[in-house]
């Protein structure tokens, strides 16, 4: 996928938009999301771009100011890779083919799999989890959330052998060392993302300095929702210069706070009072899946390699990425209600 034509071209035209926009920001911005919708065809980059559009009228959003600091402290380079794996790879071409499967198959394919895995989980199986990626890839997933048990440097190996897609690792700030944070730097196609928690501060100013692209995430429960809903919880990350805070779930939180935090998610997004990007892992990677297939799909396997299902699901089988191929995973857990 790296020698598409219509990729380097994006590439080229996105490298040349970036430089107008560390020389003119607040018009650079503007010409920028402009030029995309002339190029994106996706269901999803239109729609991403139609609501930048309409966020970038108010003169007063904090986006202004969290874009120009982004393209003048990180290298093109990565923003351009990283960007390109996700915005093109997977939510252009990768959804092109998630579509046209799912039509055939009968059944729904995620544009986004997680893992939770620990380094040495990862070197005991390492088969087992390449042959996820490449099963992943030959059906239009090229976007990986890794979530960090312990000695998270060996899964580095997954974005350094697979650089067409793009990575997310999550880790506790103990585990963001210097040796980690100077391995992340080379891996152009990797998004950090720290936890929340004491040491965050220290870790995001070390990944600052090095002029990386990353984010930081909250687990929350029920004792969180008042300040996500107030956006005391963004206020706070806010100094952090994280492109993103992401929110995720806490084992057990109940759905009707999921829902409420997903709404003031939603609404702090919009209210573009922050230097920093609202992002519920949960709800706005179903609400990009449903736009890129209509049909809400998320894929989550625990260490044991269990498929973790929705709540109330049932398959009457385990579903096993250790032993079974993954198109029969996804038949199994998501297919299609016929019509």
């Amino acid at each position: 996928m790296e020698n598409n034509i219509p990729r380097i071209l994006i590439e080229i035209t996105a490298r040349r938009a970036i430089r107008e926009l560390k020389r003119t920001p607040r018009r650079g911005i503007r010409n920028m999301v402009d030029l995309a919708l002339n190029f994106c065809r996706g269901r999803f980059q239109r729609a991403f771009f139609e609501s930048a559009q309409r966020m970038l009228q108010n003169e007063q959003s904090a986006y202004y100011e969290l874009v120009y600091d982004l393209v003048n402290r990180v290298d093109t380079d990565r923003l351009l890779t990283f960007g390109m794996n996700l915005g093109y790879n997977s939510c252009t071409s990768g959804a092109k083919t998630i579509r046209a499967l799912e039509a055939s198959e009968g059944y729904n394919i995620p544009w986004l799999a997680s893992v939770i895995l620990s380094g040495d989980q990862y070197l005991e199986r390492e088969d087992d989890y390449c042959s996820l990626i490449d099963q992943g890839r030959k059906l239009g997933i090229y976007s990986w959330q890794l979530f960090s048990r312990g000695n998270a440097s060996e899964l580095l190996a997954l974005p350094r052998k697979y650089p067409d897609c793009a990575f997310a690792l999550f880790c506790a700030p103990e585990e963001w060392d210097e040796t980690l944070t100077e391995e992340a730097a080379a891996l152009y196609n990797l998004l950090p993302v720290v936890r929340h928690e004491d040491g965050v501060e220290e870790v995001c100013r070390r990944m600052r300095d090095r002029g990386l692209f990353y984010a930081v995430y909250v687990p929350y429960g029920p004792e969180e929702l008042a300040d996500v809903q107030s956006g005391e919880l963004f206020a706070c990350t806010e100094p952090l210069g994280a492109a993103f805070t992401m929110l995720m779930p806490k084992e057990g939180c109940p759905e009707e706070t999921r829902r409420e935090v997903y709404d003031a998610t939603v609404r702090a997004r919009q209210g573009q009072r922050y230097r920093t990007i609202p992002w519920d892992i949960m709800g706005d990677s179903c609400m990009v899946d449903s736009i890129i297939s209509e049909d809400e799909c998320l894929a989550v396997f625990a260490s044991s390699g269990d498929l973790i299902l929705p709540e109330g699901a049932e398959t009457g089988e385990s579903l096993n990425l250790f032993r079974m191929p993954l198109t029969e995973i996804l038949r199994a857990a998501y297919p299609k209600e016929k019509a």
